[in-house]
């Protein structure tokens, strides 16, 4: 029954496999590569600090996770608005979520 739930959950969230693509969601930055944005916030030379949830769009924890995950941006962003929050989608970015060794979800990295 379980194994049947996860597969229903999976097939709705294909079509939109990103859980931060709208409005209520600044200010995370949802990484999509069909908009161009160049994931050098992975890249360990980056010089700015940042937040990276990593996350699956079916995964109950990830759902429950995301209104915590924009109000800590939120807040930190009141104190530090250098700090940049990013989201991975690793339904969308498999290979990304594989480089970065995620073996599960949410997994939330900070580097600074």
């Amino acid at each position: 029954m379980l194994t049947i739930l996860f597969f229903i959950l999976q097939s709705v969230y294909a079509e939109n496999p990103y859980l931060y693509h709208d409005n209520k969601s600044a200010p995370i930055i949802d990484y999509d590569e069909l908009d161009n944005i160049n994931p050098h916030f992975l890249k360990s030379n980056s010089l700015e600090s940042r937040v990276v949830e990593f996350y699956a769009p079916w995964c109950g924890g990830c759902i429950n996770y995301k209104p915590h995950y924009i109000d800590l941006a939120l807040n930190v962003q009141a104190k530090e608005p250098t700090i940049k929050f990013y989201a991975v989608s690793c339904q969308a970015h498999k290979t990304i979520c594989r480089e970065q060794h995620i073996t599960s979800y949410p997994c939330t990295k900070a580097s600074t």
